[in-house]
């Protein structure tokens, strides 16, 4: 169990550093970007209208993790409301 918590908690530190990428291109910095195998995946998405919407994703993906870390949340339900967050931010 505690393999597989380590493991959720890489994929959402994952996830924030994606958004956290789309915000630093959106910027005109993407040489700052992590995923630099991507960078035209990034560019294509990181556009000055989701750039909000990318930074409050970014944070509530900071959010679950100390989350997961501090408390002990139900993953499958946490996870399911990042994404619902996330989703509503850059709609």
């Amino acid at each position: 169990r505690g393999a597989e918590r380590e493991e959720l908690l890489a994929k959402i530190e994952e996830l924030g550093s994606w958004y956290r990428d789309l915000v630093a291109v959106a910027v005109g910095a993407p040489s700052t970007a992590i995923h630099l195998d991507k960078l035209a995946l990034l560019e294509e998405d990181a556009t000055l209208e989701r750039l909000l919407g990318a930074e409050r994703a970014a944070e509530a993906a900071r959010r679950l993790w100390r989350s997961l870390e501090e408390f002990n949340l139900a993953p499958q339900l946490a996870l399911e409301a990042l994404f619902v967050e996330v989703s509503r931010e850059l709609s």
